[in-house]
């Protein structure tokens, strides 16, 4: 496998923050519940996603596994968005 690192322009995301187990059936629907609850809140507020649903992961230490799952959003619509739902 060939690594590459590419350096991206910053976009905003909206993202809810999960600690699981770390199994991948466990994280799968952690963050399953994740996407579905943030895709709610958007629909909600009429803002569509700029992109792929992503993750971040923070934290792995063979026993629990810290994420952030979120949408790319425009700059406009997060904080429209921090200013009610989350």
């Amino acid at each position: 496998m060939d690594i590459e690192i590419v350096e991206v322009a910053p976009r905003r995301i909206i993202y809810l923050s999960r600690t699981t187990g770390s199994e991948p059936e466990e994280i799968g629907v952690a963050m399953r519940d994740c996407y579905e609850t943030l895709f709610s809140l958007l629909s909600e507020q009429r803002i569509m996603p700029l992109g792929a649903p992503l993750a971040i992961f923070d934290v792995r230490d063979g026993a629990r596994t810290t994420f952030r799952a979120g949408f790319p959003v425009d700059e406009g619509d997060s904080r429209r968005m921090s200013e009610s739902a989350l």
